[in-house]
């Protein structure tokens, strides 16, 4: 159902744009071929490993997480780019390359988008920890992966965050993220934040993160040359968010602030200093400041 007032996308419209949206493509794969691909190499290595394998039409992610894991998810500093992979090339001729540095938390093989044997040249793979990162690119790039073909190891770099607005309000996360993986290849994660105010599931804004910048940058890129519709409603003011950090659990300990929202209007700080805060390490009791905020997407959303 469409609210009154959206801004729509008339079901006939032409929407196309002439723009030419060309960018600079990731280190070209090499065309070589070995012998023909069988699934039974890859079922080989899961059955070893253990880890899960998830495939969808433009991505296949070995791990995240991994089985019997148990530390923090990994941040940006322990992730690194693989490029000038063969065409071909699957999990089980990866895998075992990497996994001599350290433990991976997962792989992501970005594919041509309905080709389920043919990736796009490059992948992104996180390790548990930053050293078996640098560890990685220190011994890695330039391996000869098949003879005369040599891997480009890096680190991976650049914001792939976006925030994009005038959302359908009654959809939520899962299905938002569905509907945009058939717009934009490499949707890692949609965030949203409930309308408790209007009973609404979202505000009518997302945060979409990317597997990669690269990926991130084409998406803001198409969305700027040409207007993308996500459930009969255009998306409108994409534009960059800032970088999400999730603390871990030494981080918590260490917290003595509290973003609130969602508060009624006329709230004071007085009745506020009486509320009786509680999470899972026991009660405690917490003096408010009301102040202008930026909203933790890096986009001003007015005093909390």
């Amino acid at each position: 159902m469409v609210e009154p007032g959206a801004d729509t996308a008339p079901e006939a419209m032409d929407t196309t744009d002439k723009t030419d949206t060309t960018t600079d493509a990731p280190a070209e794969a090499p065309e070589t071929k070995s012998s023909t691909y069988s699934s039974a190499k890859v079922d080989e290595l899961l059955a070893r490993t253990g880890y899960p394998l998830e495939v969808t039409a433009t991505c296949r992610a070995y791990g995240g997480p991994p089985p019997d894991f148990t530390g923090d998810e990994p941040t940006c500093t322990s992730q690194v780019f693989i490029g000038r992979i063969p065409t071909d090339m699957k999990e089980d001729e990866l895998v075992p390359i990497f996994e001599k540095i350290g433990k991976i938390y997962v792989l992501r093989i970005i594919m041509e988008r309905d080709q389920p044997n043919t990736n796009r040249g490059f992948a992104f793979l996180y390790y548990t920890t930053p050293e078996e990162a640098e560890q990685a690119i220190d011994q890695l790039d330039n391996h000869e992966v098949r003879p005369g073909v040599y891997l480009k190891v890096c680190k991976s770099d650049g914001n792939r965050r976006l925030y994009m607005g005038n959302i359908h309000k009654e959809k939520g996360e899962e299905e938002l993220k569905a509907e945009l993986s058939s717009l934009f290849p490499g949707v890692d994660k949609v965030t949203i934040q409930p309308d408790t105010v209007k009973n609404a599931r979202n505000r009518g804004y997302m945060f979409v993160e990317f597997v990669d910048h690269k990926m991130a940058v084409d998406a803001k890129k198409a969305c700027t040359s040409n207007k993308k519709i996500l459930f009969g409603r255009w998306l409108r003011n994409v534009d960059w968010a800032e970088s999400q950090h999730t603390p871990t659990e030494s981080e918590l300990t260490t917290i003595k602030t509290l973003h609130l929202a969602q508060l009624p209007e006329g709230a004071g700080e007085g009745a506020l200093c009486r509320l009786r805060l509680r999470n899972r390490r026991g009660p405690g009791r917490a003096g408010v400041l009301l102040r202008p905020l930026q909203d933790q997407g890096g986009r001003g959303e007015g005093t909390r």
